[in-house]
C-alpha cells in the first residue's frame, strides 16, 4: 500500500483588488443613468421619425406604443438611478448626505432629467474628492511617522 500524504497543498498567499473606484454602487448607478440616456434618444428618434416621416404619422398606435416604452424606460432606469446614487452616498458617507442628494435629484428630475443626469456626477466626484483626502491623510501620517515625528492633523 502506498504512503498517502494528508498534508494540504500549499495555500497562495493571494487577495483579489479592491476594485479602483471602491465603491460597488457607484457602476451601477452609472449604468443605470446611461440606460435612461438611451431612452431619451430612442424617444427623441421616434418623434423626429414622425415629424420627417409622415407615413408614419398614419400609425398613432406605434406612435404610443413606441412612446409609451420609452417613458416607461425612462422611469424605471431613473428610479433605479436614484436608488443606486442613495446607496452609494449613504455606503461611503453617511445616509444624512443620500437623502439630502436623493431629494435633490427628485426635486431636479422634472427639469429635464437633470436629477437623473447631474446628480451621479455630483456624487461620484465628491465621494472620488473625499477619498483621495483621506488617502492624503494617510500618506502624510505614515510619512510623519517614519521620519519620527508626530503627523499633523
Amino acid at each position: 500500500m502506498k504512503n498517502v500524504s494528508t498534508e494540504l497543498p500549499p495555500v497562495i498567499d493571494y487577495a483579489s483588488p479592491e476594485p479602483r473606484d471602491g465603491n460597488a454602487f457607484l457602476r451601477p448607478m452609472m449604468r443605470w443613468r446611461s440606460r435612461c440616456g438611451w431612452c431619451v434618444v430612442a424617444m427623441l428618434l421616434l418623434m423626429g421619425l414622425a415629424m420627417l416621416w409622415p407615413p408614419i404619422s398614419f400609425l398613432p398606435e406605434f406612435l404610443q406604443a413606441g412612446t409609451g416604452l420609452c417613458l416607461i424606460g425612462m422611469l424605471i432606469t431613473s428610479i433605479f438611478t436614484l436608488i443606486y446614487l442613495g446607496r452609494a452616498a449613504m455606503t461611503e458617507v453617511s445616509a444624512g448626505y443620500a437623502a439630502r442628494q436623493v431629494i435633490l435629484a427628485v426635486l431636479l428630475t422634472p427639469i429635464f432629467l437633470l436629477g437623473v443626469f447631474v446628480m451621479p456626477i455630483l456624487v461620484q466626484s465628491d465621494l472620488l474628492k473625499w477619498r483621495r483626502v483621506e488617502e492624503r491623510k494617510t500618506l502624510t501620517g505614515l510619512a510623519a511617522s517614519a521620519a519620527g515625528q508626530a503627523p499633523n492633523r
